[in-house]
């Protein structure tokens, strides 16, 4: 059977780390509250610009009453700012036109807000064709949750059975299982390899080069 990948973006595809870190300190410094370090912003990024954002400003001294006026000034600040810094990893463009000449169904499934990540994809992949780009949308759940990534797979006519995910984190991990689904983790992102190995995914990639072996050996074995 034809086999697909499951690209998460943010650490995966896309090192977004400091356009959303720019962003969040916008936000918190627009509110008074003192900026986030990168290693800060790091764990607070995972499951969603919202919840990035909360975590920045319950840590920085703020309250729930503070997090949506935060939240709209940095989302405001990032559409305007989504790529000054951000840059695909190494290889990650050759290793997309490879498995696209090779006929494998590639899909991105993230966390941010649908439109920042369609812009993105169009940015920094603007040759590679994804049979879907879908991110946070309102009302709807975000991953790991099994019900999203069932129905976003049917609408795209991917069999879940055929799926590898590829993520960098806890949730992308989460999100294969929830499935059934092999997981690639990569530790060239936003958590660190001893985390993840903890996880016991099918493999554990520290660079692309590594990502891309191990793709092959799951894709064409």
């Amino acid at each position: 059977m034809q086999k697909a990948v499951v690209f998460d973006l943010d650490g995966t595809l896309l090192d977004t780390l400091y356009d959303i870190k720019e962003a969040v300190n916008y936000a918190l410094v627009s509110r008074n509250f003192r900026p986030c370090t990168t290693d800060e912003v790091r764990t607070y990024v995972g499951n969603g610009l919202r919840k990035a954002v909360e975590r920045a400003v319950l840590a920085h001294g703020g309250t729930e009453a503070d997090v949506e006026g935060c939240l709209n000034v940095m989302l405001r600040y990032y559409r305007n700012n989504p790529s000054v810094n951000t840059r695909s990893y190494p290889g990650m463009g050759e290793l997309l036109l490879d498995l696209q000449a090779r006929g494998i169904p590639m899909g991105v499934l993230t966390n941010k807000d649908e439109d920042i990540a369609q812009l993105l994809m169009r940015v920094h992949f603007p040759s590679v064709r994804f049979t879907f780009v879908r991110g946070r949308r309102p009302s709807s759940p975000l991953k790991p949750d099994a019900g999203l990534t069932l129905s976003v797979l049917e609408e795209a006519g991917i069999d879940r059975r055929n799926v590898v995910f590829v993520g960098d984190s806890e949730v992308d991990y989460r999100t294969a299982a929830n499935i059934g689904a092999p997981a690639l983790l990569v530790s060239y992102g936003f958590r660190d390899a001893e985390v993840l190995a903890g996880l016991c995914p099918l493999y554990l990639a520290g660079n692309v080069e590594m990502l891309s072996k191990a793709l092959y050996s799951v894709l064409f074995d």
